[in-house]
């Protein structure tokens, strides 16, 4: 009998933990092509579905930002899925794009969310129903952390413009995937095949070279596990070679990485700063870079923060009752906070070189403020554990959270005006496309009325690329010429 409660009671976790996933991808596939589609907007979009490398392989002295390989590998290719599979069934132009730009975001998303998963599957060898709605909390603290008036409603995977979506977000998911994946299973790794090695040699080297802003995660980790190896040889008089030859993955990124430097540092991009700034700039740009983080930072939830502390406090009380059970997660969340304090600082200092407006950006927040989160489900997760009682709290915290995303303030920023974008792209190609049709070389674009959309890109551009990409996805017959009235 006990064994065909076991048996229904397995099989129920397993439908409530399916039932979870194909929420979690319907939810996400709603919220990025439906609901807040990335739909082309400024020039660098129009240019970067186009845009394919020349080569796979960071130049010295090559392009303007040589080390970034994995977003112009990864938008092109998704634009080009969009316009040779979406585009042939009947689907406008613009709608085909957005739809493969979403598909492709929301894969990255769920191959972040399965290896944060199996990262705390394999540290509190927990599954089933309780492992869901951890993941659940996890997904939705992303959406939780920023939203505020103040700081536009934004969230963790908020890019803005699709570019920004692939150049960013991806990148930064990517990193972070691979960062629980090897936490996960850094003392198992020398024992995968040689396919699976191979699939994560490539991971590791797409995002090393996506994006200085997202790469330095990858390094902090790799870093950080590299010295602690290291002061364990050490101390316990270990064969240095031996165990060194066991951390090849960690010496590998931070070879690549700093390879990656050196390549950005003789780039074009670095060059033209180089021209422009002025040592006493530099400074006054950090205090400004500064001043920037704290002030995006004073504008995360209040309720987030007051949430965070309570975990906090929560935990510190279990840990000081029950040293042992605790152990593990006081490790984890001493070297979350040291993670998240070097990328911090990394952001900041990087922020003053390229810009101080880049900090304020989500999308570079977002790499040192998911250690909060992802800390915050762990300690949850770790009180469920060994306080068997709250587990029936668990669905109740979960829709708690959910419901402090739903205010009644104005929706995320990236989703404002995307209908009229879209309406308008579709103007512009319609007219281009009649143009051509008619065998005419030039086109001038009579801004509509109904268009209320300001953009910032110089005209120039946006024409050229518009010209460029219609062009290359043969949608013209065309160079086509375009002015804009």
């Amino acid at each position: 009998m006990s064994k065909t409660i076991k048996d229904k009671s397995d099989t129920l976790n397993k439908c409530c933990y399916l039932s979870a996933w194909i929420a979690i991808i319907v939810s996400l596939l709603i919220f990025f092509i439906i609901s807040h589609p990335l739909v082309l907007r400024s020039a660098d979009d129009w240019r970067y579905i186009n845009y394919w490398r020349d080569n796979a392989i960071p130049m010295l002295g090559r392009g303007w930002n040589p080390a970034r390989i994995l977003p112009e590998v990864l938008m092109p290719l998704a634009g080009s899925f969009g316009i040779y599979f979406l585009y042939p069934l009947g689907i406008s132009f613009t709608r085909a794009v957005s739809i493969s730009l979403g598909l492709f975001l929301v894969i990255f998303i769920c191959i972040y969310l399965r290896s944060f998963e199996l990262m705390i599957k394999k540290l509190f060898d927990v599954t089933g129903s309780k492992l869901s709605i951890i993941t659940g909390i996890f997904l939705v603290s992303h959406f939780w952390i920023l939203r505020s008036s103040q700081s536009g409603n934004s969230h963790l995977f908020d890019g803005g413009d699709p570019n920004l979506y692939f150049y960013y977000i991806i990148p930064f998911l990517l990193n972070y995937s691979l960062v629980f994946i090897l936490f996960a299973y850094r003392n198992n790794i020398s024992s995968w095949n040689n396919p699976r090695k191979a699939v994560l040699f490539l991971a590791l080297y797409f995002a090393v070279f996506s994006n200085l802003f997202s790469s330095i995660i990858i390094f902090v980790y790799a870093g950080f596990s590299f010295i602690l190896a290291t002061i364990r040889i050490i101390k316990k008089r270990e064969d240095f070679r031996r165990n060194i030859c066991n951390r090849k993955v960690e010496i590998a990124v931070i070879i690549m990485w700093l390879y990656s430097l050196l390549a950005e540092a003789n780039g074009g991009r670095a060059k033209s700063i180089k021209n422009t700034a002025q040592s006493i700039e530099v400074l006054e740009r950090l205090f400004q870079s500064i001043n920037n983080s704290l002030i995006h930072l004073s504008n995360m939830n209040k309720y987030y923060i007051l949430f965070s502390i309570i975990l906090l406090v929560c935990m510190t009380f279990f840990a000081l009752k029950r040293k042992k059970a605790f152990e593990k997660m006081t490790h984890i969340w001493i070297l979350s906070a040291l993670n998240g304090i070097c990328i911090y600082i990394y952001q900041v200092l990087l922020c003053s070189i390229v810009g101080p407006e880049y900090i304020t950006r989500s999308s570079v927040a977002a790499t040192y403020l998911i250690c909060s989160v992802a800390v915050n489900a762990m300690i949850i997760l770790c009180i469920v554990i060994n306080v068997k009682e709250s587990v029936v709290l668990l669905p109740i915290l979960l829709m708690i959270i959910i419901s402090m995303c739903n205010t009644s303030e104005p929706a995320y920023d990236s989703a404002l005006s995307w209908k009229a974008l879209m309406r308008l792209d579709e103007y512009y190609i319609s007219t281009i496309v009649e143009a051509d049709q008619n065998g005419e070389t030039e086109v001038i674009i009579h801004n509509p009325e109904w268009n209320s959309i300001q953009t910032n890109d110089s005209e120039n551009l946006l024409r050229v690329y518009i010209s460029s990409t219609l062009y290359k996805y043969r949608i013209t017959n065309n160079h086509m010429n375009i002015e804009f009235d």
